[in-house]
């Protein structure tokens, strides 16, 4: 006999069996069918969701499996700003920062007229 699947609804209202009605797990054994180590391990898992720890397993409470989508969202998101953020150095080893700092003598190149000016330690551009 291979190995069953059961949705986490099912697992829920299992694991409620024992912890809300007060069954006792052979008792929910006999009557589910399902095997004792799986029911146990349920029942860990709602007392976890309810207190708010991770546990061991897949989160049975829809807010639980909620909460595991977002931080794993979350987690792509930091890695993906983190990835990010090292592309945007440039080789010279600093970050580009979105706009450049023009320094005095530089040329403004591909336009008729500057409409940069530098003056002493001033630049003034015009829009």
């Amino acid at each position: 006999m291979g190995r069953r699947n059961f949705d986490p609804e099912y697992k829920l209202r299992v694991a409620r069996m024992v912890v809300d009605e007060g069954q006792g797990v052979p008792q929910v054994v006999r009557d589910t069918g399902v095997g004792e180590t799986a029911v146990r391990r349920w029942v860990e898992q709602l007392k976890a969701d309810r207190s708010g720890e991770a546990g061991d397993g897949r989160p049975l409470t829809p807010e639980q499996r909620r909460i595991r989508e977002l931080e794993e969202e979350n987690r792509r998101l930091r890695e993906d700003k983190a990835l990010l953020k090292k592309a945007s150095v440039s080789s010279t080893g600093r970050r580009n920062s979105g706009h450049e700092f023009i320094r005095r003598g530089d040329k403004a190149q591909g336009f008729p007229r500057s409409p940069i000016q530098a003056e002493g330690d001033f630049i003034q551009v015009g829009l």
